[in-house]
């Protein structure tokens, strides 16, 4: 007996099936890789939305017109929903490369993203509707039907027409609380209500869903980062421990990105061989034509917009202008302060947010406190590294300089010094020590005890020792409680640096008759 089903190739023809598969490589490269512009990614995500938008209107009026087979719905829903299932919620993050001093730019919800949110909504509400009652209003198959889900089973199985309508109304639920926090979250920063939101932000929340700020959730488990391979076995034990941590981590990177889409190309894939289904030539079928090239042309041009620069994530605000603006739509203000916000939220070390005077100068204060952060991972590096000349062009640079004198609380060298006196690197210490922005950072006052002073008694560095003695500022109290702490340091971790002792030991003896001659 002849099982073949003629259907239309505007549904889920070959042309339609892989330019979205085209589709959701590109967004697993953007999402995997960190690479890419964000213009890229709103642009493959409103080609994927115009696609969605298209299968859903066939459908849709191929339901109304009884034209629908009983199998069209479940391949639909595999296309649409399931295959760019992890794109529904993922709010993409970049990186500057730093792997911990580094900040991270997160993409807040934009319009893309709500619009797909509510194309998911539609065809989930079809589908609660479809298994209660619109099997029974469809077109049957040559043979019988038969569903897939990886298997390949009767479609009108009892249980998993009770899968399915539980399942369908649970993406109800899901994409409808999607739908609310993204249109909500975009709402606020594009609704001007600024201090409520960023309060919020700074509790955690990066990736769209309402998760608890520990570090554990707000990576987010529901959009785990790439695993970094080598950097879990550097100069790191036991190993035993470290591949249980990373097979564990792998697999959850794995199940996350790829179990849904696969489940979707694979059963959609078994369903059609399976009844038979002749969605007819590519050539036939213009829509087929169009999609599949818009599928290449965004892969192209992604792929080729990785190979132009390789190894440059974003690394200053202006790159993520292309996100709002366009070429022929410049940013104004409330745009700019809107990109700068979103770069600046997720700072890892501290939230520059709270140290903004962004009432009186919102734009100018984000823009100086994005390059400064820039400027900070740069001399922290330098010094650590013993690159003077680096240190010299940061420290005499007006935008430092700028900063500074505008937010003076903000002690942005304070690492550098640390870093170099751990390292030893003497001529650094000396140049960080002449620099007026430096000394005024480091003092006993700022509750850091055990700085530049502990890391260099630590490791028994006595030059920087008698260079740090010999700015050290503040009151007497705070002074001898951070010689204190660095005699600590040599006294538990390191004997035997008898200089470096000695000389904490006499500035230690010279505060103590101080205190008593004011006495």
């Amino acid at each position: 007996m002849d099982c073949t089903n003629h259907v239309s190739g505007e549904l889920y023809g070959i042309g339609i099936r892989l330019g979205l598969y085209l589709h959701w490589a590109a967004l697993l490269i953007l999402r995997a890789s960190g690479r890419g512009s964000w213009s890229t990614l709103s642009r493959i995500r409103m080609s994927v939305n115009l696609i969605s938008c298209m299968i859903f209107s066939k459908l849709v009026s191929d339901i109304v017109h009884s034209r629908s087979l009983s199998l069209d719905f479940l391949i639909t829903f595999y296309l649409i929903v399931v295959l760019f299932y992890p794109d529904g919620y993922n709010l993409y993050r970049q990186s500057n490369g730093e792997r911990r001093s580094g900040y991270r730019y997160t993409l807040l919800p934009d319009i893309p993203l709500i619009l797909y949110n509510l194309i998911c909504l539609a065809v989930s509400v079809l589908g609660a509707w479809f298994w209660l009652k619109g099997i029974h209003h469809t077109e049957p198959t040559s043979c019988s039907a038969k569903a897939a889900f990886f298997g390949v089973f009767d479609l009108y199985d009892h249980r998993w027409r009770s899968f399915a309508t539980a399942w369908a109304i649970l993406s109800v639920v899901f994409f409808f609380i999607l739908l609310m926090i993204h249109t909500f979250e975009y709402w606020s920063e594009n609704g001007k209500k600024v201090e409520k939101y960023d309060l919020a932000r700074r509790r955690g929340v990066h990736c769209g869903l309402p998760f608890p700020s520990i570090p554990a959730m707000s990576r987010g488990f529901l959009r785990p980062r790439v695993p970094r391979i080598i950097a879990r076995f550097k100069w790191k034990k036991p190993y035993a421990r470290r591949i249980v941590i990373l097979a564990l981590r792998v697999t959850h990177w794995l199940f996350i990105n790829f179990i849904p889409p696969l489940a979707a190309i694979i059963s959609a894939e078994r369903m059609i061989h399976a009844n038979q289904l002749n969605v007819g030539a590519l050539s036939d079928s213009a829509g087929q034509i169009l999609v599949l090239i818009m599928g290449i042309a965004n892969m192209i041009s992604l792929l080729w917009e990785i190979a132009r620069r390789p190894n440059k994530p974003y690394e200053d605000p202006l790159a993520a202008y292309m996100y709002h603006c366009h070429s022929s739509s410049p940013c104004d203000r409330d745009e700019a302060s809107q990109i700068l916000r979103e770069l600046l939220r997720s700072y890892i070390n501290y939230d520059p947010i709270v140290r903004l005077d962004a009432r009186k100068h919102p734009l100018e204060s984000l823009f100086r406190t994005a390059l400064m952060e820039q400027s900070r991972k740069s001399i922290i590096d330098a010094a650590g590294h013993g690159d003077l000349s680096t240190v010299n062009e940061i420290l005499a640079s007006q935008k430092t300089r700028d900063y500074h004198q505008h937010s003076p609380d903000v002690k942005i060298p304070r690492s550098a010094l640390n870093f170099a006196a751990s390292y030893g690197h003497v001529e650094v210490v000396k140049r960080l020590l002449e620099d007026e922005m430096t000394v005024l950072a480091w003092h006993p006052l700022d509750n850091y005890h055990c700085g530049p002073l502990y890391s260099a008694a630590q490791k028994g560095h006595s030059v920087v020792v008698e260079l740090l003695l010999e700015k050290f500022w503040g009151n007497l109290d705070g002074r001898r409680k951070e010689v204190e702490c660095a005699l600590g340091a040599i006294e538990d971790n390191t004997p035997g640096h008898s200089e470096a002792r000695r000389l904490l030991e006499a500035y230690r003896d010279g505060l103590d008759k101080e205190k008593l001659d004011i006495v």
